[in-house]
């Protein structure tokens, strides 16, 4: 009863989401323009000559592009809303709801990037295959790379969701927000894999929660591995739950804090 309560509450966030389709377009026209900028990028160093990346040619990162900026565009905005449920006090009456507060920003969470990512796989994969052709995959293995890559999802939804209940102790979180946005960008491994990067900053990248939410999904896409695949799945479900248990500990601890003035 309780699961089928929050899945209708994705339907109506996927099917609410529509209605704003131009919305979406508009961000999938951005992320197209992104990939043809570093399809050029990438195209141009392969052709010098001078390029190999432990067996990553153009058109492995090119498709690996298509799978990080796929996730860090099509990923749900909730953050800056639930900042304002909760430094305007509209919090109190949304946790009256018979559900929990969290488990339903988690519904409509995926249902709104459910549609983001639909129409960004589309626009991310027919960009790809006009610049470099089909990937080298084996398709036995989309599974593995499916799970990953809602893992990756899911903990960027209690990484946000943590920033944006710091709402109930600081006054913006914005400044937060960004820097955890920068953080994606270089440690997350959005524009190159790791193996680009220098030896110490690789593992850093790998003993942090960012490069699990972009590079790990990417990865097992472009190159994939079994051993890999499950050293990655433990390290998203370990961060999860992680994240989940912060999550749910700022979220209890927030509630307590809430002072209702004239209803």
């Amino acid at each position: 009863m309780g699961a089928a309560r929050y899945l209708s509450i994705s339907r109506i966030s996927f099917r609410s989401r529509t209605a704003y389709i131009m919305d979406v377009l508009a961000g999938s026209f951005f992320y197209a323009l992104i990939l043809f900028v570093f399809v050029q990028l990438w195209t141009t160093l392969a052709g010098s000559g001078h390029f190999a990346i432990e067996g990553l040619g153009a058109r492995e990162l090119v498709w690996y592009m298509v799978v990080t900026e796929g996730i860090m565009l099509g990923r749900a905005r909730i953050e800056q809303e639930t900042d304002e449920e909760v430094k305007t006090g509209s919090i109190a009456y949304l946790i009256g709801r018979p559900c929990h507060y969290v488990l339903f920003k988690f519904a409509v969470y995926w249902g709104d990037t459910l549609l983001r990512l639909i129409i960004n796989v589309a626009v991310g994969s027919l960009v790809a295959l006009i610049a470099v052709g089909p990937p080298r995959f084996d398709q036995a293995h989309l599974l593995q790379v499916v799970v990953s890559a809602v893992l990756a999802f899911s903990l960027n939804f209690f990484m946000v969701m943590c920033i944006s209940l710091a709402a109930f102790w600081v006054e913006d979180t914005m400044p937060f927000r960004w820097i955890y946005s920068k953080l994606l960008f270089i440690l997350g491994g959005l524009f190159a894999p790791m193996e680009v990067y220098p030896a110490a900053v690789a593992r850093l990248a790998r003993a942090l929660p960012f490069s699990y939410m972009l590079y790990a999904p990417a990865r097992l896409f472009v190159q994939y591995d079994t051993a890999l695949f499950w050293r990655i799945v433990v390290a998203q479900v370990g961060w999860i739950a992680v994240m989940a248990g912060l999550t749910f500990g700022l979220y209890g601890l927030g509630v307590k804090r809430i002072n209702v003035n004239g209803g």
